[in-house]
């Protein structure tokens, strides 16, 4: 059980780690995809129309800001070499500063069209701004899931009881062994020894010397 949470919880961090990182990504439209949709003469798209809304998710790479009449326009560029806004990057116009140049930003756009002698152009301008977080929560609880299971499973495991170890040098080794009869001792004859007879002693004489 120990086992399962803490797997279950490295691959819920990993997988809220990763979707939290490409939120903003998977859930909006790149400015790649906008600028590839432009028509041959570069003025309108062929996928959408005018009162189109879509949400863009890019790096600023350029911005100008314009006064004309006392009205402030601002111009930007996402995700582009940061030379221009007329360079066949994507770009839009804003009423309200946006951000500076390296923010990563989150925008609602919608497609407005103007037309001038005849010709159409097309245009995106932005009607909010998102924070990036709002896409990166869904990832975010994920992880913050997953390491609260794999800091439970590594509590449990910490705290769980130890086996002893079943051998005969641990004094907690309580199992009980099955009744082995003892060997018969062996009785080891001495080496065969040859016996050894009765000898009587022999008479000393004692007459002494012959008498003549």
């Amino acid at each position: 059980m120990k086992k399962n949470i803490l797997i279950i919880g490295v691959i819920l961090l990993v997988i809220g780690v990763v979707l939290g990182a490409l939120g903003p990504s998977l859930f909006t439209t790149s400015p790649q995809k906008l600028a590839a949709d432009r028509d041959q003469n570069g003025l309108t798209y062929n996928s959408y129309s005018a009162g189109d809304s879509v949400t863009v998710y890019g790096k600023i790479t350029y911005e100008k800001q314009t006064n004309f009449l006392g009205n402030t326009a601002y111009t930007y560029e996402l995700n582009g070499d940061g030379d221009s806004e007329n360079d066949g990057d994507f770009g839009f116009i804003s009423s309200t500063d946006v951000g500076n140049v390296g923010d990563n930003v989150v925008v609602k756009l919608e497609l407005q069209e103007q037309g001038f002698l005849g010709i159409s152009a097309e245009y995106w301008e932005a009607t909010a701004t998102i924070s990036p977080v709002v896409y990166m929560a869904p990832g975010i609880l994920i992880a913050v899931i997953g390491a609260v299971l794999l800091l439970l499973g590594l509590v449990k495991k910490e705290n769980a009881p130890q086996q002893p170890v079943q051998n005969q040098y641990n004094p907690q080794y309580q199992q009980e062994q099955p009744y082995q009869q003892p060997a018969p001792q062996q009785y080891q004859q001495p080496a065969h020894a040859e016996p050894e007879y009765y000898q009587p002693p022999q008479e000393q004489n004692n007459q002494g010397p012959p008498k003549f």
